[in-house]
């Protein structure tokens, strides 16, 4: 058997080596999916908790997005978990969870169309070999009820939610797994080529055999990138991740020699024929289908379609996926037989092919490889001479590592042109460092993999001939990895095996033959330590904290506000709202009043920036951001596009009109930042935490320059001066660095700093002490600004404070209304949502309501004083809750809009700049000449990538222009 390893290992490296690879043929669909060949996209997957949907509807949702085609539809195909009964409490919960986010999904994306999002859910049903309630067959069996539901028929789901008529016009399936990420266009390039009339699949003449065309294309299924980053074990083993921007075409030997390949799961098939070729499978018997369904269907691999999925991180949960994986193969194993079982008609006599039936035993040998090296291995070294069992070690050895010997060598033998020897051989000899570690995993692992692949083979063989149950046992990837425990201790006991041979392998050899420990000694000392480094290669890996010391941080947020004193300070009225491109300080204060696109775009971007910081209220960002808004709608455009260069005083456009593509790329991803980020603002608190770091910043300004100056101030009546303006600044920042979070708190605070600051900026001449008569000022304006945003969405702080007694006398009825509105204002003192001010008169303004109503009821006659008080109290504070309730939806409305602005904004036509013939974007077109420029970028590492990025984004030109940018030093 590691003869047959090592000579195939030697063939499919001579085949891929001697034999290139040839792309499929497709169709042109980049205008988009005709009807005729609409594809529904679907995930087979389990509803199992409430978190595992949202991530199952999130999932949906984001594959979507990347492929938004008229003709194209998703869909989660759904069982609920293996159980003893039919039904089980949550069960409702979980498929109502279900419904309403697919609902949800349709309504969200109702301008595109209405048909996107669909669920089909199926019941369990009873399997008397399993003795179980389960989802009949598995994937399976979801994959035949929805062929069968394709094709008419109807009772084979119990749920289903969306536009269920555009089924029956459905041609492909694309199915996924639940982790199986679909990138952007993969879904047309995958309908394309199965649409080709060279794909389309022929049957022979009795429809027992596809004979020409192909039922199922499985694309190149990689890693994504957040698990390739998971553990050393996924870094070293999992293969490269991300997009590769060099290859297209990947070669394979089965599909470069015979032009067919194999399904693993995730890929693209013909509904018709798959239909009436698959289902037949009997029943209770099938748990690998992927690779029968290919066999029955005939496949190719489509290796320049690219999807992404996670891979295991641990070593333990990616062995429990290949013990999966190997009983499955186990379990078809019949179909090298020249007859097979049926569902309807018993034994029939087996339509797969040679090249198929060899698929099938190539997965047997694989799968039992592992044992039949260790059988060799310790068979030689317990019962041959030393020289054989030496020969017979370095041919084991040979076996796992010639095949990455060979092409390492062919790498180092074949220099590019031009490039240094020296250079070639230490890229190259880097190069080999993964595969041969994964060769020295493979023989460090050696005896606990071989006991895995008997213990699945043995499992397999009792379960077929004698048992005749749990055919169908299979775990999800994501309950693989969260069973797998990832302490050391777990791991030894997990792979005790391992170390158990070499231990006793040891001390036969020891005492009987220690010649031979020479040889043996050091796979055997692997072998034992062989749980360590599985446990090792398995741990997460942590990316390094980066951790500011207290100055570091000091220093760049008084950084930051010192860079928001510009944009405060010069985008102005008197330059429209516009940034100026530059400010001269030195010689005199000279302003350059003209302005671009991508000056606007960081002025907007720095108002946001300023919020985010605490330096400005939500209501300065807003009014700001409409103003500058409100200047851009007044100026001259073209196409969409702002020209290079404006008068920022007149607004005219300076000459020539000119429109640059990195100027209008940058303004159009800018503007989509400040929409995404208004919009997290109806979401957000109405007096973040940050105003309190915000406000210690602009104090922190000036509290530094003057420590600076104390160090060079030789005057002691100044040092006196300044040492007490230090004291004070000290304490301010003090004060706000220990306030108690609570809009009761802060509105004290803030007053007594305004009054504090006014009192402290007149004691500090603008002429004596310009700078930090700027700061103070700047500083009250600052608490100004919050608090007038905090009096404003929460104006009950306002009023006068209860009458005494109000909480503690009156009715039972009363005292439990007033304890609860109690709690809601307590509540609202811990800093509330915009949202939830909005919804005040929703929740506590009725609530206000009842407690009027119950102290009315209590005092007919009005004669009873403290509840006339009580009442005016409550009524009170009712208007101001619905003054700040009418403030919050008018804002959430207001912020809604400015963002929808944006993306008006960001609506620029590009197709004049783009250059077709290369697939790249001119410089510039100089509007003044009607000339576009001659030259492009053409470069991946330029200022246009932001343009080209946002572009492709946005749907309006292909993802190929990405890889049209050269990568010169990658």
């Amino acid at each position: 058997m590691s003869s047959v390893q090592l000579a195939l290992g030697i063939v499919h490296w001579l085949m891929t080596t001697v034999m290139s690879p040839q792309a499929l043929p497709r169709m042109d669909f980049r205008t988009g999916i005709p009807s005729e060949c609409r594809t529904l996209v679907v995930i087979p997957t389990m509803l199992s908790n409430a978190a595992s949907i949202e991530r199952l509807l999130e999932g949906l949702e984001i594959r979507y997005l990347a492929n938004r085609e008229k003709n194209l539809h998703f869909a989660l195909l759904t069982d609920l978990e293996d159980a003893s009964t039919e039904i089980l409490p949550g069960d409702s919960d979980l498929v109502q969870q279900a419904c309403s986010g697919i609902t949800e999904l349709a309504q969200k994306y109702k301008s595109d169309r209405a048909d996107i999002f669909l669920l089909l859910h199926r019941s369990r049903r009873w399997n008397a070999h399993e003795k179980i309630w389960m989802g009949y067959e598995r994937k399976r069996g979801k994959l035949a009820d929805l062929n069968a539901t394709l094709r008419g028929a109807s009772g084979r789901f119990a749920n289903v939610v969306g536009d269920s008529a555009i089924l029956l016009q459905v041609r492909f399936v694309i199915t996924l797994d639940t982790d199986t990420q679909l990138p952007r266009d993969s879904a047309r390039e995958m309908i394309a080529a199965m649409a080709h009339p060279l794909n389309r699949p022929v049957l022979d003449a009795a429809g027992r055999r596809v004979i020409h065309g192909y039922t199922i294309l499985q694309p190149r299924v990689g890693i994504s990138l957040p698990s390739a980053y998971r553990s050393w074990f996924v870094r070293l083993l999992g293969g490269d991740p991300g997009v590769d921007p060099y290859t297209r075409v990947v070669s394979d030997v089965y599909q470069d020699l015979f032009a067919e390949g194999s399904f693993v799961g995730k890929g693209i098939y013909d509904v018709d024929t798959f239909d009436h070729r698959c289902r037949d499978f009997p029943e209770n018997t099938i748990l690998s289908h992927d690779l029968l369904e290919s066999c029955y269907c005939r496949s190719a691999l489509l290796t320049d379609v690219i999807l992404y999925e996670d891979y295991p991180s641990s070593y333990t949960s990616d062995v429990g996926r290949r013990h999966r994986w190997m009983r499955g193969d186990w379990q078809i194993a019949a179909w090298l037989l020249p007859r097979v079982r049926s569902l309807e008609s018993g034994r029939v006599g087996n339509p797969i092919s040679a090249l198929s039936r060899w698929k099938i035993f190539d997965n047997l040998r694989r799968s039992i490889v592992p044992a039949s090296m260790l059988s060799v291995l310790l068979l030689t070294w317990l019962l041959t001479p030393p020289a054989l069992a030496a020969l017979v070690t370095v041919f084991i050895v040979l076996a796992v590592t010639l095949p990455t010997l060979l092409t390492a060598l062919m790498d180092i033998a074949f220099k590019p042109t031009g490039l240094p020897v020296l250079t070639h051989l230490k890229t190259s000899v880097l190069a080999m460092g993964r595969p041969l570690a994964q060769c020295l995993f493979t023989l460090v692992f050696l005896p606990y993999e071989a006991c895995i692949s008997l213990d699945a083979v043995a499992r397999t063989l009792v379960r077929i001939h004698w048992t005749k149950s749990k055919l169908l046992e299979w775990k999800t990837s994501g309950e693989t990895e969260r069973s797998v425990r990832s302490d050391l201790k777990s791991f030894f006991r997990a792979m005790l095996v391992a170390p158990g041979i070499a231990t006793v392998t040891f001390i036969w050899l020891i005492l009987q033959r220690p010649q031979i420990l020479l040889v043996a000694g050091p796979l055997l000392g692997l072998w034992f330590v062989s749980p360590a480094i599985a446990w090792w290669l398995s741990r997460p890996i942590v990316p390094k904290p980066v951790n500011l010391t207290r100055t570091q941080h000091d220093f760049l947020r008084r950084l930051s506000r010192r860079t928001w004193r510009y944009f405060e300070t010069f985008v102005t009225e008197e330059d429209n709202w516009l940034p100026p491109d530059n400010v001269q300080m030195n010689p005199g204060n000279v302003i350059a009043s003209r302005t671009s696109p991508t000056n606007i775009g960081m002025a907007l971007l720095a108002d946001l920036a300023a919020y985010d910081f605490g330096y400005i209220s939500a209501s300065c960002l807003l009014d700001r951001t409409r103003k500058t808004f409100g200047t851009m709608s007044n100026m001259e455009r073209y196409r969409g596009h702002l020209f290079n260069w404006y008068d920022t005083r007149t607004l005219t456009p300076l000459a020539p009109q000119y429109v640059s593509t990195v100027d209008s790329g940058n303004l159009a991803g800018q503007l989509f930042v400040l929409g995404s980020g208004l919009r997290e603002l109806t979401e957000s608190q109405i007096l973040p935490r940050r105003v309190c770091d915000g406000l210690a910043d602009t104090l922190g300004v000036p509290l530094e320059e003057i420590r600076g100056q104390l160090l060079s101030e030789s005057h002691e009546s100044a040092r006196r001066i300044e040492s007490n303006t230090m004291r004070w600044l000290e304490r301010q920042i003090e004060e706000l660095e220990r306030c108690p979070f609570q809009l009761s708190a802060v509105q004290v605070l803030l007053l007594k700093l305004i009054d504090e600051a006014t009192a402290a900026a007149a004691e500090r001449s603008a002429v004596s002490d310009p700078e930090l008569h700027w700061w103070i000022s700047a500083f009250v304006r600052a608490c100004t600004d919050h608090l007038q945003e905090l009096q404003r969405l929460a104006a009950w702080l306002v009023i006068p404070p209860p009458p005494s007694g109000i909480w503690d006398v009156g009715l039972p009825g009363q005292l439990q209304l007033l304890a609860e509105l109690r709690s809601q204002l307590a509540t609202l003192d811990a800093v509330p949502a915009l949202r939830e001010v909005a919804a005040l008169t929703q929740t506590t303004v009725p609530l206000i309501d009842a407690i009027c109503a119950e102290f009315s009821a209590a005092n007919v006659d009005g004669t009873d004083t403290l509840v006339r008080q009580k009442v005016d109290w409550l009524q009170q504070l009712q208007l101001a809750m619905r003054k700040s309730s009418m403030l919050a939806t008018t804002r959430i409305r207001s912020l809604e809009q400015v963002a929808d602005q944006c993306s008006e904004f960001a609506e620029m036509d590009f197709e004049f700049l783009h250059n077709k013939s290369r697939d790249l974007f001119a410089i510039g077109y100089n509007v003044s000449e009607n000339r576009i420029d001659s030259g492009c970028y053409d470069l991946l590492a330029s200022e246009a990538r932001l343009a080209s990025f946002v572009l492709i984004a946005q749907g309006n030109f292909s993802q190929e222009h990405w890889f049209a940018l050269g990568r010169l030093l990658t």
